[in-house]
């Protein structure tokens, strides 16, 4: 069971109110949102390996976007080193955590936008930052929103409510 004081902050707002936020918020004759600008991808580089690589450049090709590949010294004979025709060697295994070289792979490939997979890449703000500097598009989200998914402060700092369920009683 949970105490009071946790109930109150859960508890919702009237419908009136939610119904007067939600059509402020929403409302297209009060503020209009911008159309975003996109940018068609046309080579991406996976800078990943194993069955990730494989999935990314399966569905990208079924898109009509070529994929490239990166792979190390011991995964020359990896599937998804085999899979696409163009695959860039990067050196040793460390190798797949080295933003320099996968962005200097990105460019000599001639890609315009770096798949990070799952993992250390895809959780490194600085990476993603790197990337813009160079002009690709880093598939995943902003760099401010990495830096805060890793900063676990910041939903205090916002307000975020956390919800304790274990009873003290």
């Amino acid at each position: 069971m949970l105490p009071r004081y946790y109930i109150r902050t859960l508890r919702r707002p009237t419908p009136i109110i939610s119904t007067l936020l939600l059509r402020s918020c929403y409302s297209s004759t009060l503020s209009p949102t911008p159309k975003p600008k996109h940018k068609t991808l046309t080579n991406i580089l996976i800078a990943n390996r194993g069955e990730i690589a494989l999935r990314v450049s399966r569905t990208a090709s079924a898109h009509g976007i070529r994929t490239t590949t990166v792979y190390t010294e011991p995964d020359r004979l990896a599937p998804h080193a085999l899979c696409t025709p163009h695959s860039v060697n990067i050196g040793p295994p460390s190798a797949y955590l080295d933003v320099e070289k996968i962005i200097k792979a990105a460019k000599e490939s001639g890609c315009d936008s770096v798949h990070p997979g799952y993992g250390f890449l895809s959780e490194n703000a600085k990476f993603a930052e790197r990337c813009e500097q160079e002009g690709l598009v880093f598939i995943g989200p902003p760099p401010s929103a990495i830096e805060q998914m890793g900063n676990k402060r910041y939903p205090l700092r916002v307000g975020w409510v956390y919800v304790c369920t274990y009873d003290y009683t």
